[in-house]
């Protein structure tokens, strides 16, 4: 297949414009890798910030009357500093900093608690997804122990200047989401994902369980999610004008059971940081 027209033709057909060269070599690429499908192309570019796209309904009962688009979760966002820094603040110390604790936080369990999750595998050889990515600061450790890192993210003002920082990382790339779910990407892709606040700022419960279910679905088996919730009884947080959703650990064995995903770890249950590690079955 001739992926670099395909990849012309579907930004010409739906965005009415040719593709940059930039977009072209990463695009072709992913595609030739199959990272992400040619149907997962066309999905992206029609709900791309170009189009001023919404969420997209999807055939779930419990999703059909969530109204939240692209442009009120930004504005909700706009509340947590860890999703809005600005390129001149992406190098200061005190944002890298941040970056390899959460960096250290996510690698020092895999070795230490998982290693034998991993025994078969090499990092260098690993595929690895970071949902809700923001402009990359923490993708950016990623990529020197892990041989592909991809980004996720909802924003495409975060996902544009996520890739202009880390253009020089050949190994890493970022894409817009919808905010809902992962169909950019095909069945059984990665061999670990991982979402860093993301998840704590999510509007609903019904969308972490899609979230769930999707990594799921694009996870291999015998393979590590790790992510973070706020805990159920930690009430008296203030700190931002937010309204937040919690889960007890008994909702997330029931995610997890119904997502075919095994709990391994967790971690501050009752907290605003609440750790939950996951293995995919």
């Amino acid at each position: 297949m001739d992926y670099e027209n395909f990849v012309r033709k579907c930004y010409l057909d739906i965005l009415g414009r040719d593709v940059d060269s930039n977009s072209l070599r990463s695009l072709v690429s992913q595609l030739k890798e199959k990272i992400i499908s040619c149907d997962g192309l066309v999905d992206m570019l029609k709900k791309s910030d170009e189009l001023r796209a919404s969420f997209p309904s999807l055939n779930k009962n419990w999703l059909s009357s969530i109204n939240w688009s692209k442009s009120q979760w930004n504005e909700k966002l706009a509340d947590c500093e860890f999703f809005n820094l600005k390129k001149s603040e992406f190098f200061e110390e005190k944002n890298l900093k941040e970056g390899e604790i959460y960096y250290s936080l996510i690698i020092n369990e895999l070795e230490s608690k998982f290693a034998d999750v991993f025994q078969r595998k090499n990092f260098s050889d690993m595929k690895v997804l970071e949902i809700g990515c923001g402009i990359g600061h923490v993708l950016a450790y990623m990529s020197k122990i892990f041989g592909q890192v991809i980004g996720i993210d909802i924003s495409i003002n975060r996902v544009r200047t996520a890739n202009e920082l880390n253009k020089d990382i050949f190994n890493c790339q970022i894409y817009e989401g919808n905010g809902i779910d992962l169909s950019i990407f095909s069945n059984e892709l990665f061999d670990f994902c991982y979402a860093v606040e993301s998840f704590r700022w999510i509007p609903s419960k019904e969308i972490v369980s899609s979230f769930i279910q999707e990594v799921s679905r694009v996870l291999k088996k015998n393979c590590l999610f790790k992510f973070q919730v706020r805990g159920k009884k930690d009430t008296n947080f203030t700190g931002d004008n937010w309204e937040h959703i919690r889960f007890s650990s008994e909702e997330i064995s029931i995610l997890a059971q119904n997502n075919n995903f095994e709990v391994i770890h967790t971690n501050g249950e009752n907290t605003e940081n609440y750790w939950i590690t996951l293995k995919s079955n």
